[in-house]
């Protein structure tokens, strides 16, 4: 698609439709490939349905309801010139000849007629589109001869499925994978590619091209990024509301945990509280405390945290997460900040073997039409294009393994890696033989392969899901959503992820162990903060431990020689692309090899456990508050915007950040030191409240296997 959409951004054509078979999963990339340009974007849908083809455009947004709807029974096998007709308001049905029981040919043109009127009856607004194309032409011409006697009203609706006549191989490699074949030609041309303003004026009339625009025109109305999700209610008992609800079990939770608790822990609980009302989230926290009370209660594991929700104390007074937000300096704003509209982010981890009884618990708890599977599109990396390619023209398996083998980078397409790669390059430029391979491989390259299911996201909604986006019902799993993760928060649809972890399976089968031998040890009180489990990281014999087997990660532990639970923390943060050329300087200022200095006296208790090297977002935050009198809001702005590297921007935030410093009595030139050093680590930071939970998961495995190996 991604070809179509720049040919049209460049092209004078002012619309571009959008119409696949069966499926409405490309509206997002549709939409937003042609957002800000002069094209305006068409949504269809191809379906059969008793020997008739159509096409199926949205009007407005009764009409994408209605399309919803038909959708929703192909994919049950329901469909029907009934439910059709049931389902037609707002949308514009047209027929395609080409593919249709009702024979266009003159002689049988009272046939026809009754079969037509029939078809159209009940449906207001219907259309007999005219195909291109030479194998086509017939068709085209058998319409005219029949409309010229008859008031049918047809329109000009080419089938455009590649860019150039002669990506017509395209297509057919592309069936041919997926109907396991083989093909014996690499060269084809056919007709279903981007008409020219030309092509188009010679094959058509002037009034079917008009009709054609004229519906086009017809379906402005519609407006295709609306929010149509809406955050699921959690059934709180008759008279008590979500809010009342969350605040009564997060002060219970809350003593439960820390019954000292002094006045910070409550000023933030009641903050965070008001915060969540107030952005309307008071259901989604009751939601997931449901199903992780649930996952506790029925022998799933459940793992101490992951992601920004563990800087949350209403999360960890709902027994979410482990991490007591306030005595690691973990901050809310990092997860949710009023100051800008995201939705809400909890990622919890499970024991792998148990994840889908959790969905199960959200199905039977809400209902099948309120739960939803989230698709995602397999789309064909270099490598699997060189595969799929070899197959389909049956190369020597060996050759194309020689290819696969010389790509030195397959996060790359196959140009990047010839760009980049001296040895892909080389190989290549060896033998028009090879060259031939990997032009082939680049046709199909990007392409989507098949859909999948996303591994752990769950869509969660007020409504049933098959009235408001593109649903389809598998027989095996139940509903999936036909968009793209990326593309549901801004329709207002709430995902949550549910994450199967290996991990967590592996201590609690390690606990099963130690029960059959008499020592009965709860997952949640292992400790994470042992001497022993420490000393044992320290050593390098990490194998098995969550996060730490690597070799590279071995040195980087080798070189910091971790003796508390924190620097073990800071080791997951700092083992990364750029981060990690920190580590040689944390060592050695951690050993007393280098010294330890702070920009300004103000730094030291931010800084003092990663001795004065700036480690985690929340660092930064906290230094924006500290020393420029920021709000946490803003400071999460300012991570935000300076870890982006917008010259323009950089340039506002400088002055704003120095003018805060100057105004709390901090010198320019301090002010710009600390400025400067904020602006060097702010791509390096990372989310602190992760790196903490999953250390803690790593921590209590070491202390599994230093104790009981």
């Amino acid at each position: 698609m991604a070809k179509l959409l720049k040919k049209a951004r460049a092209s004078s054509f002012p619309y571009l439709g959008l119409s696949d078979y069966q499926t409405m999963s490309g509206y997002p990339e549709l939409y937003h490939g042609l957002e800000g340009s002069n094209v305006t974007p068409i949504f269809g849908y191809d379906t059969e349905v008793e020997g008739y083809s159509f096409t199926f455009i949205v009007k407005n947004e009764e009409g994408y309801r209605n399309l919803l709807a038909i959708g929703n029974a192909d994919s049950t096998s329901s469909n029907s010139l009934v439910h059709i007709k049931a389902h037609q308001k707002g949308l514009a049905v047209i027929l395609h000849p080409d593919h249709c029981p009702l024979p266009f040919y003159p002689y049988e043109e009272e046939g026809l007629r009754t079969g037509l009127q029939t078809l159209e009856k009940g449906i207001d607004s219907f259309f007999i589109g005219i195909p291109y194309g030479e194998k086509e032409k017939q068709v085209a011409e058998n319409v005219r001869t029949f409309i010229a006697k008859y008031p049918y009203a047809t329109l000009a609706f080419p089938f455009i499925a590649y860019e150039k006549k002669e990506d017509a191989i395209v297509l057919s490699i592309v069936t041919a994978i997926g109907s396991d074949q083989t093909l014996d030609h690499k060269q084809e041309s056919g007709d279903h590619h981007w008409l020219s303003e030309e092509e188009i004026a010679s094959y058509y009339t002037q009034e079917e091209c008009e009709a054609t625009i004229t519906l086009a025109k017809a379906t402005s109305e519609f407006v295709f990024l609306s929010k149509r999700g809406g955050l699921l209610h959690y059934p709180c008992e008759d008279r008590v509301t979500a809010e009342s609800t969350l605040r009564h079990l997060a002060y219970k939770g809350l003593a439960l945990k820390n019954p000292d608790a002094d006045v910070r822990y409550k000023r933030r609980l009641d903050y965070e509280l008001s915060v969540i009302h107030q952005m309307g989230y008071d259901d989604y926290f009751l939601i997931v405390a449901d199903y992780v009370h649930y996952a506790k209660t029925h022998g799933i594991g459940v793992g101490p945290g992951r992601g920004s929700g563990a800087g949350s104390l209403v999360s960890y007074a709902l027994d979410i997460v482990r991490p007591d937000p306030i005595k690691y300096d973990l901050l809310f704003e990092r997860f949710l900040n009023p100051m800008r509209s995201s939705m809400p982010d909890i990622d919890v981890d499970f024991g792998d073997t148990r994840r889908d009884a959790l969905v199960s618990y959200l199905i039977s708890k809400y209902g099948s039409e309120h739960v939803g599977h989230i698709v995602t599109m397999q789309t064909l990396g270099a490598k699997a294009s060189l595969r799929d390619v070899g197959r389909v023209f049956s190369y020597p398996p060996h050759d194309i393994d020689v290819l696969a083998k010389a790509i030195t980078l397959p996060y790359e397409d196959l140009r990047a890696n010839y760009k980049k790669s001296p040895t892909f390059r080389e190989l290549v430029d060896s033998d028009p033989y090879y060259l031939e391979i990997v032009t082939l491989a680049s046709k199909i390259e990007g392409l989507p392969r098949q859909s999948g299911l996303h591994a752990a996201g769950i869509v969660l909604n007020n409504s049933p899901l098959s009235t408001s986006i593109p649903t389809k019902n598998d027989e095996y799993v139940g509903s999936v959503v036909g968009f793209e993760m990326n593309y549901l928060e801004e329709q207002g649809f709430l995902k949550m992820d549910i994450l199967g972890l290996r991990n967590i399976t592996i201590v609690e089968r390690c606990l099963e162990l130690l029960k059959r031998r008499g020592i009965d040890l709860n997952y949640e009180e292992i400790p994470y903060d042992d001497e022993e489990a420490i000393k044992l990281i320290a050593s390098t014999r990490t194998m098995g431990i969550f996060q730490l087997e690597s070799p590279g990660m071995n040195r980087a532990i080798a070189t910091v020689r971790p003796t508390t639970f924190l620097d073990v923390t800071a080791i997951l943060a700092l083992f990364r692309p750029g981060p990690m050329e920190n580590i040689p300087s944390f060592a050695r200022r951690k050993q007393g090899r280098e010294k330890i200095t702070y920009l300004h006296p103000k730094l030291e208790p931010i800084l003092k456990d990663t001795y004065g090297i700036i480690v985690y977002q929340e660092q930064i935050m906290l230094i924006a508050t500290s020393l420029a009198g920021m709000s946490l809001g803003q400071a999460d702005l300012f991570r935000r915007a300076i870890s982006k590297k917008n010259a323009a921007k950089l340039e506002a935030l400088h002055e704003a950040f120095v003018l805060g410093c100057k105004q709390n009595g901090i010198e320019q030139s301090t002010a710009e030191a600390v400025f400067n050093l904020i602006e060097r680590f702010a791509n390096y930071g990372f989310n602190k409240s992760h790196a903490l939970a999953y250390a803690m998961l790593s921590c209590q495995m070491a202390y599994l296997k230093a104790h009981y190996p």
